[in-house]
């Protein structure tokens, strides 16, 4: 059972973050790929397999960008198949945040979707003027999050509070596509265990995990 919901919850995360083509298909859906990585670098070997089928995909930091990983898919895959793979050979699972393939450990994807659902709902309930609007977010290799956090917070007009908090970290380059405040949020915040609540007049406050309860983790 734990397979299947797996392999489910890949093909979920593909649907959503590969986009449609003007027919009303998932871009990228039905394209079958075989690769053969013999001890590649993760962050090659995922950016240049995201860059060729049109996907993108964020590294949670707890995942080791340097890791080597071997896969010999020489009969071609369906994508989500493939990346089912690669997750797997990490100990990895994949939660859709948007238009974006996060890879996060074992045991992470159905908290932070959860937690994402629940901040979907609150912002609507506390920024309702928000409502509908995106970000996208780029940056260069050396940037800190903490800075990110606070600058994503600025362009949605957010008073941030607790960014602080945020631990001293350096990133490499990466260009996030247009997301809502929670799910851009959420990509900065959760590598770190941290989330945050939304308040009134756009002001929001940075949280622990272990101080908010996921509704839903299903």
């Amino acid at each position: 059972m734990p397979r299947v919901l797996r392999g489910c919850w890949l093909i979920a995360a593909m649907l959503l973050a590969v986009g449609l083509t003007d027919a009303g298909e998932p871009r990228g859906w039905k394209a079958r790929v075989a690769v053969d990585w013999e001890e590649a670098p993760l962050r090659q070997a995922i950016s240049d397999l995201a860059r060729q089928q049109e996907v993108t995909v964020f590294l949670d930091r707890r995942i080791d960008p340097d890791r080597r990983v071997t896969l010999a898919q020489k009969e071609p895959l369906p994508l989500p198949l493939l990346l089912e793979h690669l997750a797997q050979q990490l100990d990895a699972e994949i939660v859709p945040v948007g238009s974006v393939l996060y890879w996060v450990p074992s045991g992470e994807a159905a908290r932070i979707a959860g937690r994402l659902a629940d901040l979907e709902r609150e912002c609507r309930h506390a920024w309702p003027d928000l409502r509908g609007r995106t970000v996208a977010l780029s940056w260069k290799s050396g940037a800190r999050p903490r800075q990110l956090v606070k600058l994503a917070a600025e362009r949605f007009g957010i008073e941030l509070r607790g960014e602080e908090t945020i631990p001293h970290d350096v990133w490499w380059e990466a260009h996030l596509p247009p997301l809502s405040a929670p799910e851009l949020l959420t990509l900065l915040m959760s590598g770190f265990g941290r989330t945050f609540r939304p308040e009134s007049k756009r002001r929001a406050t940075l949280v622990g995990w272990d101080e908010v309860t996921v509704r839903n983790q299903s």
